[in-house]
C-alpha cells in the first residue's frame, strides 16, 4: 500500500517520472509476483507450524 501510494505521489508531482514508472512497471510487477506467493506461503507455514504444535 505504501508503495501504490509513492507511485501515486509521484505521479501527481512529475509528469517525467511517468516515463520512469512505465519502466519500472515489469520490475514492480515481477516483485509483486515473487513477494506475494512468498508471503502467502510463510504465513501458511506459520499456521501449520503453530496448529501442529
Amino acid at each position: 500500500m505504501v508503495v501504490s501510494v509513492f507511485i501515486v505521489s509521484l505521479f501527481i508531482t512529475e509528469k517525467q517520472s511517468i516515463i520512469q514508472l512505465q519502466s519500472l512497471v515489469p520490475y514492480f510487477a515481477a516483485v509483486f509476483t515473487v513477494i506475494i506467493p512468498l508471503a502467502a506461503l510463510s504465513v501458511y507455514l506459520l499456521f501449520r507450524k503453530g496448529h501442529a504444535t
